[in-house]
């Protein structure tokens, strides 16, 4: 058998795809669903979706600025310690978070694992919610936390890589 093997070297980074609620009333996007959504290609912009029942967030990716309701995902490219470009992002949200009443304020910042959702065609943040056992939640005192196809709308499938 033959293989292809290549090299890792972007090591002391995170590639996890990670949505974070700031204190500061922003959603944050991790390096990882930055590149993943490929949104540190051209100018992306989201539309939020809030689930009451569910206590969820959706977040929709799209690069119509005009579109109902589109935000500026803001993408901060920085020199990581070893060279590479590392990114962050995130959505300007309080307005959106103050409306449905979704706390941000706390000193920490909540960490989230996002899915994708079809129906959607974005992806989908399930909130902790007042009965769940407060251990389920992923919380961080970092704050980075930011992909889509720079050709057209549609974010990549659940699975797909850049």
């Amino acid at each position: 058998m033959k293989f292809n093997f290549e090299l890792f070297t972007a090591t002391g980074g995170s590639y996890a795809e990670k949505v974070s609620i700031r204190s500061n009333g922003t959603i944050g996007l991790s390096q990882g669903l930055m590149r993943r959504r490929k949104l540190t290609e051209g100018q992306w912009f989201a539309q939020l979706y809030y689930d009451a029942e569910n206590n969820a967030i959706g977040i929709k990716f799209i690069q119509d600025k005009d579109a109902k309701g589109a935000v500026r995902v803001g993408a901060r490219q920085y020199k990581g310690a070893d060279g590479t470009a590392n990114f962050s992002g995130q959505i300007a949200s309080r307005a959106f978070l103050d409306f449905n009443g979704i706390e941000y304020r706390s000193k920490k910042t909540t960490s989230y694992s996002p899915e994708w959702n079809e129906e959607l065609g974005g992806l989908v943040v399930v909130l902790e919610r007042a009965d769940a056992d407060p251990d389920d939640s992923e919380s961080s005192d970092g704050e980075g936390v930011g992909n889509d196809s720079p050709n057209n709308e549609e974010p990549p499938q659940e699975g797909a890589t850049s």
